[in-house]
């Protein structure tokens, strides 16, 4: 299946996101599917151009899509550059959710009866298989909820240790 991404000419100066989302940690803007996109056809577009510059790639990104810094955005390509350059279909991430929602007490109890299993992977992994689950959420969303709220989900998966039920409300 072709994505909107692989559509636009290698040749014609790609445009860059519109819609801009905040970072579930409050911390800056966050990265969407959009911005994905817009990334691997800025790359493609400098490709198609002749041999890439990687420090001016990074500096004219940040100048023509401005809502992440040239760090962040290279920081970005680094943690996630095995995702985006695909040779085959296997383990692909799950699909980002249509809506954004916000993170509920179900979805804690989702997490703690997810790793109340001893999991064996990546970080990485475990959560895009959890998304692949529960995919209301971008695995990377699940991850940076878990990281901020561990010891609450923590706490729950030490109730299940213990026999109690999570579900029901406290």
């Amino acid at each position: 299946m072709a994505s909107r991404a692989d559509s636009v000419p290698r040749n014609q100066l790609p445009t860059p996101p519109r819609a801009l989302f905040r970072s579930t940690t409050g911390k800056g803007v966050a990265f969407t599917q959009e911005d994905m996109n817009f990334l691997m056809r800025f790359l493609k577009y400098r490709e198609s151009q002749g041999r890439v510059d990687m420090v001016q790639f990074w500096k004219d990104i940040a100048a023509k899509a401005p809502h992440h810094s040239c760090a962040s955005w290279m920081k970005y390509w680094c943690r996630h550059k095995h995702e985006l350059i695909r040779t085959d279909d296997r383990d692909l991430p799950p699909p980002l959710p249509d809506k954004k929602m916000r993170y509920s007490r179900e979805d804690n109890i989702l997490l703690a009866k997810f790793f109340y299993e001893k999991r064996e992977g990546t970080l990485d992994k475990l959560f895009q298989a959890f998304a692949c689950q529960h995919p209301h959420h971008p695995w990377k969303g699940w991850q940076e909820h878990h990281q901020i709220h561990k010891a609450k989900i923590d706490h729950l998966i030490e109730l299940l240790t213990m026999g109690q039920d999570i579900d029901s409300e406290p």
